[in-house]
């Protein structure tokens, strides 16, 4: 086995023309394969992670806008005060969500927790604890991280993380895909941040939902509000997910098969240049089995090469599909990836050896493969 690798990496060194080229359609193909896996298992972790406790007896819905019909901002005091005068809504949960641009450009998103979020949520308490009662009345300098943004920063229970000169101590990382990559502060610091809040979501719940359809939002706000079920939420985000997965895959996988094309041709050349060779390995005793190995080894060792590059490239990639795409680049992705490059590499090579093992000898060593 080592000496087939030692052999197959001296064999692509020697062919680095055609080696590169095989790369780099190796590279172009995979990508929108990468990107469609990674979007598919952030599909699937933003669907399996829905995380409202009652979800078919609550309304669940995101206001964007912060303008009431007379020009004021609306704060979560005015929200929970207009759902509350509907007699048949028992509960109301807000969760104030707040987006900032740092000093080099960068978009921070972070939501203020009311003292409802633990019962209206399903989420797993990493490490740490949740706020107390008295952080969220008075507003503490206290923050919790939801895992991914902690396993961004670095940062731990007990370490200070600091927004706008203010320090704000961490007392616990919690898991919850509704809200991935969050900083959550207490819902008293909601003035201090007045200015950045982009909007509010809500969960209702109710005693009757054929009474939902009576809230009467645009006195609450100019903007559009979706509002329904969060079953119904579910469903739908997940329709649209769904949508967009089959146009992002149908198109990797229409260039992925577009460059398997060229990478046929391609992998034909090397054999073609490389017919004699092949013709002496086989008269001196080796069988078309030891040939193919041979080439399917090299094959997957580019193959694992433009995964490498493409896996290189994540954080760009995760930066340029960040407004348009959810992309998670985890273990499914990682596997899905490896099992292509065996699969794809076994297939192409054992076409290419169905094609060309009608040559005998005579034409290998004498370079006739026409």
């Amino acid at each position: 086995m080592k000496f087939s690798l030692l052999l197959a990496t001296k064999m692509i060194l020697r062919q680095k023309s055609i080696s590169l080229l095989t790369l780099v359609c190796f590279v172009g193909g995979c990508l929108l394969l990468f990107v469609a896996a990674s979007y598919g298992e952030a599909f699937l972790a933003e669907v399996s992670g829905f995380d409202v406790k009652h979800s078919n007896t609550s309304i669940y819905t995101t206001i964007h806008t912060q303008q009431h019909e007379t020009g004021q901002t609306i704060t979560s005091a005015d929200v929970k005060a207009f759902l509350r005068s509907y007699p048949f809504v028992d509960d109301v949960c807000l969760t104030t969500n707040i987006h900032q641009t740092n000093a080099i450009g960068a978009s921070m998103y972070f939501s203020l927790m009311d003292n409802g979020f633990e019962d209206t949520f399903r989420f797993n308490l990493v490490e740490g604890r949740l706020f107390t009662p008295l952080e969220l009345e008075e507003g503490s300098n206290v923050c919790i991280l939801e895992d991914d943004r902690q396993h961004a920063s670095g940062l731990g229970v007990g370490d200070f993380l600091f927004l706008e000169g203010t320090g704000y101590q961490i007392v616990g990382i919690i898991r919850t895909m509704a809200f991935a990559n969050r900083i959550f502060l207490p819902s008293a610091l909601e003035p201090r941040f007045a200015d950045a809040i982009s909007g509010f979501t809500v969960v209702a719940q109710v005693s009757d939902l054929t009474n939902a359809d009576l809230i009467n939002w645009p006195l609450l706000t100019r903007g559009y509000v979706d509002a329904g079920t969060a079953q119904e939420y579910y469903r739908q985000s997940a329709r649209q997910l769904i949508q967009l997965f089959s146009l992002v895959f149908s198109v990797g996988l229409a260039v992925f098969i577009y460059s398997l094309l060229n990478i046929y041709n391609i992998i034909l050349a090397r054999i073609i240049a490389r017919g004699k060779s092949i013709g002496i390995q086989m008269a001196i005793g080796a069988s078309p089995r030891n040939v193919f190995a041979q080439f399917y080894i090299e094959t997957f060792i580019i193959m694992i090469m433009a995964n490498i590059i493409i896996f290189l490239l994540e954080p760009i990639i995760s930066v340029l599909l960040k407004a348009t795409l959810n992309h998670l680049f985890g273990p499914i992705t990682l596997v899905i990836m490896l099992v292509n490059a065996i699969i794809t590499t076994f297939g192409v090579t054992f076409l290419l050896f169905r094609r060309t093992n009608v040559f005998t000898i005579p034409q290998l060593v004498g370079g006739k493969l026409t």
